[in-house]
């Protein structure tokens, strides 16, 4: 073939259905890696586009050149070198000898240079470009090898592959010619499959017999929209139309992109369950249909209707009976939720209460009512120290009920509605309990929305350290210690930090942590440093996910401030001083950067001994110190900052002039030289009740 003929190189793999979730992704991750293998390998091309869909993975390079583009076609492999002051003897000789038999080098390509009084030897190695048939055989697994990710891959056939879901066939074209390859024990060919719903047989193949031909082919003759963004385009507008003509609206967008990872050729049909089934909680009827993948339509003062869309690969000819069906399915699901909740609506939600002591939390730490016990021991105690004004008889009732609806009968089922099925059971009672009931598992994930009542947030609060450090003391902190995390350990330390931070809530979590431990009455000793070391962790995670330089959120974790919002609280105001008072920040870091460089030799000792200064400038200075720490720790305990780094400045005034006029190191009197260390050692302490101002000077 020509070294100038250039085509369209196609690339399809075809599979057993891929994870929807994931599906985008795994192009967009397909196209990177080939572009990088094409980039690396000096194939020349116009441009590159993935294609995918349930069942396959696929990509056109458009304007490629069949054969490698080189600027050389030789590549130069360096080996010794000798100094030219030296004279170049035998043993030189030998040296080059040896490199070449164990590179097995031809001798007249070997040749040298003279650069900076050396002679370098190397090799010039020739080579032919190679065609992209070539390195495709070579490369082109190890490329959809790199689409794991975080995606894991099964094992499958009598073949020892793993991948991400089971291969059917490969195809793999450059314009006419077909490329030979053997993957996954099948080898490539000229032939693609059709819609897998859309054809009676699986071994239906479609023959190519140019890849320009690809989109257009498996589009009319395979009925596969295999353009991610065509289908969506066409899914949207298909759903506009019927909800104009209905007069209906949607809520869930995320809905489009499963149905766009669903199909191949999508068809829009609205469906109808009986309004009886309306009945229902609303939220109970939207979660079965989106298991069954349903759009919910709503009236526009968003109302639920009886009205649903799916979206399918189907035939005109059946669409029909399979509607039939599908609505007979959903239909069944909401009339045996239906039966359920009557049977659960019988009893007030209080009935459940007893049934907790069935019910394990853990089988090393007790059942549900336990649980709730040391809720109500936790809130009360959280209450005390923050000071709140709040209706405790209100916060004791909705912890009594906040755990009942997990042994109700529409639980077992229906999971996931935790906290909304008692909030529903409870409702005609006391819908402000209800409502915080409701709202007590939030937030579950990091993005989740926080609700705005207080009782929620402390029993959420609550809840969750209760969690954490039960599941955290278990087999010597196990759980903690390992990469993955069955318990969801990690995510409920975040789920508590954003609670912490957006009710404000201003307390030393080592205070709280240390009153919860002892509720579980476990009569081993536990070092908790470990628990309070991942809850650190985690504050470093969520305070850079929201924007914070990591080496300023370390310098509060360095210090051990126990209180998360007081972290936030000093940041925010270290941001605002350095923008504002930039020479007056920049003195203070000089200053403590000129302290650590004098003492960081030396053990630090808080002892002083008075009699150790034989001048007044010392005895001044040492008052000095006195006033400040005292002033610092006052002005710290009140949150008064901007006083607070008014007095770090003034007194680092005092430090400079002190040590512009003393040495520090004197060599005929030792006592007063490690006076004026301890003393230094001291300064750089009280400045420590604020900040590890060592961390920001590389701010």
């Amino acid at each position: 073939m020509n070294n100038k003929k250039k085509g369209l190189l196609l690339i399809e793999i075809s599979t057993e259905e891929l994870p929807i979730y994931n599906l985008k992704l795994i192009g967009k991750d397909f196209i990177k890696y080939f572009s990088e293998f094409l980039n690396l390998n000096f194939f020349k091309y116009f441009k590159i586009k993935y294609f995918i869909s349930l069942r396959r993975i696929s990509c056109l390079v458009f304007d490629l050149y069949y054969y490698q583009k080189l600027n050389k076609n030789y590549i130069k492999i360096y080996g010794p070198k000798f100094n030219l002051n030296d004279k170049l003897n035998i043993y030189c000789n030998i040296i080059i000898d040896n490199w070449i038999k164990k590179n097995n080098f031809i001798k007249k390509n070997i040749l040298f240079k003279d650069k900076n009084n050396f002679r370098i030897f190397y090799y010039k190695k020739i080579f032919k470009n190679k065609s992209i048939s070539f390195f495709l055989k070579n490369n082109l697994l190890n490329i959809l090898l790199k689409l794991k990710l975080n995606r894991i891959f099964i094992k499958w056939g009598k073949y020892n592959f793993n991948f991400i879901r089971p291969v059917n066939n490969i195809c793999v074209l450059f314009n006419k010619k077909i490329i030979n390859l053997c993957l996954f024990g099948l080898k490539s060919n000229n032939k693609i499959r059709p819609n897998r719903f859309l054809f009676k047989s699986n071994n239906n193949y479609i023959k190519l017999n140019n890849s320009k031909e690809y989109l257009n082919i498996l589009k009319k003759k395979g009925m596969v929209i295999i353009d991610y963004n065509n289908r969506k385009k066409l899914i949207i507008n298909y759903i506009n139309n019927l909800l104009k003509i209905k007069n209906l609206k949607f809520n869930n967008k995320l809905f489009i992109n499963e149905s766009v990872s669903l199909v191949e050729w999508p068809v829009v049909k609205i469906c109808k369950f009986n309004k009886d089934y309306l009945f229902l909680p609303k939220n109970l009827i939207e979660y079965i249909l989106k298991k069954q993948y349903c759009l919910c339509l709503y009236d526009y003062n968003n109302n639920l209707t009886n009205n649903f869309i799916i979206v399918l690969d189907i035939n005109k000819k059946y669409y029909k009976n399979i509607l039939y069906n599908y609505v007979k399915i959903i239909e069944s699901k909401l009339n045996d939720s239906f039966f359920l909740l009557l049977k659960d609506i019988k009893y007030p939600l209080i009935n459940n209460f007893i049934k907790l002591k069935y019910l394990v939390f853990h089988k090393n730490l007790g059942n549900y009512l336990y649980k709730i016990k040391r809720l109500l021991f936790i809130s009360k105690y959280f209450s005390y120290i923050l000071n709140l004004k709040i209706d405790f008889n209100l916060l004791n009732k909705s912890i009594i009920l906040c755990k009942c609806d997990l042994v109700t009968n529409l639980y077992k089922d229906f999971s996931i509605l935790k906290g909304f099925l008692g909030y529903y059971l409870n409702l005609k009672k006391n819908n402000i309990i209800s409502l915080i009931i409701k709202d007590h598992y939030c937030p579950n994930f990091y993005n989740d929305i926080i609700s705005n009542n207080i009782y929620s947030n402390i029993i959420s609060l609550c809840d969750k350290l209760d969690t954490f450090i039960g599941i955290s003391l278990l087999n010597n902190y196990y759980f903690l210690k390992k990469s993955n995390d069955p318990y969801c350990l990690r995510r409920i330390c975040l789920s508590l930090i954003k609670i912490i931070i957006f009710n404000k809530f201003n307390f030393n979590f080592k205070v709280l942590i240390k009153y919860i431990v002892k509720l579980f009455d476990i009569k081993k000793k536990y070092d908790l440093i470990i628990i309070y070391n991942f809850i650190f962790k985690r504050c470093l995670i969520y305070f850079i996910n929201l924007g914070y330089k990591k080496n300023l959120i370390i310098s509060f974790i360095n210090i051990k401030l126990y209180n998360i919002l007081e972290i936030k609280n000093r940041m925010d105001f270290l941001i605002y001083f350095k923008k504002k008072y930039i020479n007056y920040y920049n003195y203070i870091l000089k200053t403590n950067l000129r302290i650590l460089n004098i003492v960081k030799n030396y053990i630090k000792d808080k002892f002083f001994n008075l009699n150790h200064f034989n001048n007044e400038n010392d005895f001044i200075f040492l008052n000095s110190y006195y006033n400040f720490k005292s002033n610092s720790l006052y002005l710290i305990s009140k949150y008064e900052y901007k006083l607070l780094f008014n007095l770090y400045y003034n007194f680092s005034l005092k430090i400079n002039k002190y040590l512009d006029k003393n040495k520090i190191f004197i060599l005929n009197d030792f006592n007063l030289t490690k006076f004026r260390i301890n003393l230094l050692n001291n300064i750089i302490l009280v400045f420590l009740f604020f900040v590890d101002f060592k961390n920001l000077l590389i701010l």
